[in-house]
């Protein structure tokens, strides 16, 4: 091909970001095999844009991760969306807080997250 039909042949146009709504649906028990220990339960919060992953360690004790969703601006979504299956964002942890306590069982830990404040504002 020559330069000239390089320079000036048509660039693929991105499929149209969808709405937040939309990402939300698409993303509901999206991204759940990234975790080393065993997801256990996943408790969505009432918008369905924040999750609780209940992750059960190798020696059986329990332990959780806050999610948010995280939508991907548009740059990023031209850029993602021309590789097959691309999701139109991500779950990230919270606030970026990875670091929780470790439990014996999990109705411990259950009590332990429900006593959470964001527990309290986003999932009740």
């Amino acid at each position: 091909m020559s330069i000239f039909k390089r320079l000036f042949r048509k660039q693929r146009e991105s499929p149209p970001r969808p709405s937040w709504e939309a990402v939300v649906e698409m993303m509901h028990g999206q991204n759940l095999d990234g975790f080393s220990d065993e997801v256990s339960d996943v408790l969505y919060s009432r918008d369905k844009d924040k999750r609780y992953i209940v992750l059960k360690k190798e020696n059986g004790n329990f332990t959780y991760q806050l999610q948010e969703l995280y939508q991907y601006d548009e740059d990023e979504w031209n850029y993602i969306s021309g590789q097959g299956g691309a999701l139109p964002g991500m779950w990230v942890p919270f606030r970026w807080d990875i670091g929780k306590s470790i439990f014996e069982n999990k109705e411990e830990l259950l009590r332990e997250l429900q006593a959470e404040p964001e527990y309290k504002r986003y999932f009740e």
